[in-house]
């Protein structure tokens, strides 16, 4: 989902009317992580759709889409005997990412998380 790219030499300040579409208002992020674990969530509200990136070890091991025709995903894969496994979830009613995780560490253990990260609209402001 990218809405518009400010060039590095043009500031925030140079933008004008037209050069960055509206909806990037509509676009919020989360990331929620544990020890090596990170994931990575922006959700397009005026479509209900988010792209969602998991690390491990700071490398992408997935990388998904979800939408009103896939709600949920399976994710998971391994780095240097790191392994990660999980299901991410877009609830519509009311608006919230769900992630369901499990890491496993060498020598340590495995381990279960779940979390709920709620998700509001923006108000506009006059």
């Amino acid at each position: 989902m990218t809405f518009g790219i400010v060039a590095a030499e043009k500031r925030a300040a140079d933008l004008r009317e037209g050069e960055l579409d509206p909806r990037i208002l509509d676009q919020h992020c989360i990331s929620w992580g544990v020890g090596l674990l990170r994931y990575d969530a922006c959700v397009d509200l005026s479509v209900l759709e988010a792209d969602v990136s998991v690390y491990l070890a700071g490398v992408k091991i997935a990388k998904v889409v979800l939408n009103h025709e896939q709600l949920s995903v399976d994710v998971g894969g391994s780095v240097d005997g790191l392994k990660a496994v999980g299901k991410i979830r877009l609830e519509l009613d009311p608006l919230l990412v769900v992630i369901d995780t499990e890491l496993c560490v060498p020598v340590l253990r495995c381990k279960k998380y779940h979390v709920e990260i709620p998700l509001f609209p923006g108000e506009d402001v006059d």
